[in-house]
């Protein structure tokens, strides 16, 4: 009789499996759900939670093969979960300019140290009949190669913060532009340089308010920085108030970082979400491994209408273009 009473409480080795299999997506959907990610490597780890929710059905299918239904109800509700967070991300369909609304084209671009095909960058740029262009990891030999290629008599303005390696950025216009002091990221580490500063500066739009836009590029968060990524996710200017806030560019982050959340928390919304294109890889990686993520961004100040987005290829980067449709009521009317 006790033999009988000691097996009976003794889980079996199919349920310890079941529950084995399911507690990395019971994990995943708890720290996600609470913003609860920190340290190398979790927080990159996150960036692959859509692949998470897809991966859900692996852990049910085992519990229910194995005949245990606690951990299948356990992991069909984290999957439910995951999904549920991410699903917004491909309802969007973008917005519609109201009468008089002043159209700003942005375009966003990671060139790869340099190593992007500048050509085809050029190409977006006019197809897109961009205004503004934000470009990440520049070098001054970059910019007189694309001033070759006429990048100047397009997007004559100019704000760059850009060194003798490839950890610059700069922001291109068609509008005039005040150049403001770069944002700037507390150096926790000196090899960084020039990446740490992202060049800012506000656009004069005719006809609409001016936009304070921001050429973001914070540090990635790779093992022993992910303080420098946080720290320099916080730094980014809010929304809301005063000049049009934009933020363009790769954040090495994407709606599933807490950080980057309260980016939206503080005035801004992601074009490709608003769109239905958030979950658009932007970042190539590996193509299969790692497989690739969301990290560039185009954030618009929620005064702002959102209409086309999308992603373009760029041979030679591991990134691949933004580009986005912006509406601005024009002067004189309050949104």
């Amino acid at each position: 009789m006790e033999a009988a009473l000691t097996r009976f409480r003794r889980p079996g080795w199919r349920t310890v499996v079941a529950w084995l299999v399911a507690l990395p997506w019971l994990l995943w959907a708890f720290v996600r759900l609470f913003g609860l990610e920190w340290g190398y490597p979790l927080v990159p780890l996150l960036s692959y939670t859509p692949y998470a929710a897809v991966a859900s059905v692996l852990p049910v299918a085992v519990a229910l093969i194995l005949r245990r239904p606690a951990p299948a109800i356990a992991a069909a509700m984290a999957g439910v979960l995951l999904a549920g967070l991410v699903f917004p991300r491909v309802t969007g369909g973008g917005e519609r300019p109201e009468a008089n609304d002043v159209t700003l084209r942005v375009v966003s671009a990671n060139i790869y140290r340099g190593r992007a095909d500048m050509r085809e960058l050029m190409e977006i740029v006019r197809e897109t009949d961009a205004d503004l262009l934000s470009i990440q990891e520049l070098s001054p030999e970059v910019v007189k190669e694309l001033d070759r290629l006429g990048l100047r008599r397009l997007l004559p303005y100019r704000a760059q913060v850009v060194a003798g390696d490839y950890f610059g950025g700069g922001l291109f216009s068609r509008f005039p532009m005040r150049e403001l002091e770069p944002v700037r990221t507390p150096p926790r580490i000196q090899a960084t340089g020039e990446l740490l500063s992202m060049p800012r500066a506000i656009v004069v739009v005719p006809r609409a308010p001016p936009v304070d836009v921001v050429a973001a590029h914070p540090y990635p968060p790779t093992d022993g920085h992910v303080g420098t990524w946080e720290d320099a996710l916080e730094v980014l200017p809010a929304a809301g108030k005063g000049p049009r806030g934009l933020l363009i560019g790769d954040f090495n982050a994407t709606l599933d970082h807490d950080g980057f959340r309260d980016l939206l928390d503080a005035g801004y919304r992601d074009a490709g979400e608003v769109t239905g294109e958030g979950l658009t890889p932007t970042w190539k990686a590996g193509s299969v491994i790692p497989p690739p993520v969301t990290i560039d961004h185009v954030l618009a100040d929620e005064r702002m209408g959102i209409g086309d987005y999308e992603v373009h290829d760029l041979p030679g980067s591991d990134h691949e273009a933004l580009s986005a449709t912006l509406f601005l009521q024009a002067r004189g009317r309050v949104r």
